[in-house]
């Protein structure tokens, strides 16, 4: 653990930041940073062998290039959840991209092509993303604003930080914590892929994107039946 530190660690299905820790006369490579039951940032290492004496100074680098991936991959999430109209079940970022599962009713499901279309619109026309904070009051005013339906935005401190993708969040504005690009720079969504939907009983439509971090590429669609 740290006194201070720029690695965000595992929250809200975003994973935690890779990179390494220095100091002087050592280094330990960061496989991934998570909280600890008392909500304490811990940098996990490769290797447990290998960690700085306490109180030591060092110098925490982040994996850039992981961070930046996860990054335009939560901003691609973002422009998903404006572009299809219904409460969000859930979500998670992962190594190759994201995912968002959505309370879609049957016979209502988006066509694969125009949602294509949709997201690669916003894509091209390179929208800002900001964030603005508002009360704990505010946010329990506007209710509206909250797209998921498991998670709650966390609440307590006094403020909740909403994102806008937008001006004034024309695209899409929600309470959200995690990490965002500064630009809706994402590149161009070039294909839709997967199967067809088959709908039984209560039914969450799981739409997942593939990235790197040059290029969204492949869009899943599956369902999976609860």
């Amino acid at each position: 653990m740290l006194d201070q530190t720029v690695f965000y660690a595992t929250a809200g299905g975003q994973p935690g930041d890779k990179g390494r820790i220095t100091w002087d006369g050592g280094a330990a490579d960061i496989a991934t940073t998570v909280y600890d039951d008392v909500k304490n940032v811990v940098h996990v290492p490769v290797s447990p062998g290998a960690l700085p004496p306490v109180g030591a100074t060092v110098t925490a680098s982040l994996d850039w290039d992981n961070r930046y991936r996860t990054m335009r991959a939560h901003t691609l999430m973002h422009l998903l959840c404006a572009s299809v109209p219904f409460p969000v079940t859930g979500g998670a970022i992962g190594e190759d991209g994201g995912r968002i599962d959505f309370d879609i009713p049957e016979g209502q499901i988006p066509d694969k092509a125009d949602l294509s279309t949709r997201i690669n619109r916003l894509v091209e026309e390179d929208h800002a993303v900001s964030c603005r904070w508002i009360t704990d009051e505010e946010m329990a005013a506007n209710q509206h604003l909250i797209r998921t339906m498991s998670v709650k935005p966390p609440m307590g401190t006094g403020r909740v930080r909403l994102v806008m993708i937008g001006e004034d969040g024309k695209v899409d504005l929600q309470p959200c914590q995690l990490l965002d690009d500064a630009r809706n720079t994402v590149d161009r969504l070039h294909d839709l892929v997967g199967g067809d939907f088959s709908l039984d009983q209560v039914n969450h439509p799981r739409l997942q994107h593939l990235c790197d971090a040059q290029l969204i590429d492949e869009f899943n669609f599956d369902v999976d039946v609860l």
